[in-house]
């Protein structure tokens, strides 16, 4: 039994699926499974907790196989898109073909390959992927990755309506962004950290839309060619609206782009420091930025920036304040400031997004 592939199509579906494979104490789990039905030929990579599936057009026999996943990677990245690569299943091994080269790989049993994370009913939304995987790749900065909190450890993702509302947060900031979709109910799940950098590789080349179904204990994401099936973090979410932060009566509006460069620059002087974070006092119609090192090494630039309040300052994690000033897009930022330790509040043009960042003591 043999099929035929065209190479520019296998090596999309291994780019899809290929972040999910594992090395484990499963052998298998390190492998692809290799299906051919009829007129529809699939592509997964399944490590118990996340599944991803590529479809695409194949030619020729009705076949099941497991290839190496690590290897086939590396391979298909050597054969040229133009030309055509044969698979052929030989009982415990497969022979891959293309142009004058050929490679044979053990397999496992297909048969042994494990299922997908089970997915039982839930809620049906129809999200824009584009848009989708900006706003989740933006609010994944903020979330925790190994806290003892494990509710912490993914994203929130809460779907109310004609809103999909995505929240990150590691308890020391909080990431808040927003996507219009169609017709969703009101249902939420956390999507776990790892789940969420393996969706936005799995998904990067997808457009158009996607059908997400949000069950009890999983999710399941279709995108065009690519099915996306991962478990969801048990435990239930922080009250976030309650610890986010309120606008201020007077927030301070400066140019973004300029706002980041002034940070970054200032922020050489802490290269050697443990204590990565620069304070900002707004006098007028100055924001200065400043940064201490090691010893009598520190650093200070100002900004121009719009405000009419009282003088004001904090002190805030530089790369927390980075990662929101870039998330926050636009041409301006605006910060809003409290005073004393009170956490700081910035939004950018779009309304969508917000973020709130803890305040650092001196």
């Amino acid at each position: 039994m043999q099929i035929m592939i065209e190479a520019a199509d296998l090596k999309s579906a291994v780019q899809a699926v290929a972040p999910v494979i594992k090395k484990s104490t499963m052998p298998i789990l390190s492998s692809l499974l290799l299906r051919k039905s009829g007129t529809e030929t699939t592509l997964t990579a399944n490590n118990l907790s996340v599944a991803v599936q590529s479809s695409f057009v194949a030619e020729g026999d009705d076949l099941e196989l497991t290839i190496p996943g690590e290897k086939l990677q590396k391979l298909v990245q050597r054969i040229p898109d133009s030309q055509r690569v044969t698979v052929r299943a030989d009982g415990d091994t497969c022979t891959i073909s293309a142009g004058r080269a050929r490679f044979v790989f053990e397999t496992f049993l297909a048969g042994d390959f494990p299922d997908p994370p089970e997915h039982k009913g839930g809620a049906d939304m129809v999200v824009p992927t584009e848009e989708f995987l900006a706003a989740l790749s933006r609010v994944s900065l903020a979330m925790a990755e190994n806290d003892v909190r494990y509710y912490l450890n993914g994203v929130n993702l809460v779907f109310d309506k004609d809103r999909l509302t995505m929240v990150g947060t590691n308890a020391h900031r909080l990431f808040v962004d927003r996507v219009e979709i169609t017709s969703a109910e009101t249902v939420s799940g956390i999507l776990p950290s790892q789940s969420v950098g393996q969706l936005i590789k799995a998904l990067s080349k997808s457009d158009g839309e996607s059908n997400v179904q949000m069950g009890l204990t999983s999710v399941r994401i279709q995108s065009g060619d690519i099915l996306f099936v991962s478990q969801l973090v048990g435990g239930t979410f922080p009250n976030w609206p309650a610890v986010m932060q309120k606008q201020a009566a007077t927030p301070i509006v400066a140019d973004r782009l300029e706002l980041v460069d002034a940070i970054e620059t200032v922020a050489i002087t802490q290269s050697d420091s443990p204590l990565k974070a620069v304070k900002m006092v707004a006098e007028g119609s100055t924001l200065r930025i400043s940064a201490k090192g090691l010893g009598a090494t520190s650093g200070m630039e100002e900004v121009e920036i719009d405000y009419s309040g009282v003088p004001i300052q904090t002190m805030l994690r530089t790369d927390y304040l980075i990662d929101a000033l870039k998330s926050a897009e636009g041409e301006k930022v605006s910060m809003h400031l409290h005073g004393g330790e009170m956490p700081v509040l910035v939004e950018g043009a779009r309304d969508a997004f917000s973020a709130t960042i803890g305040c650092v003591r001196e």
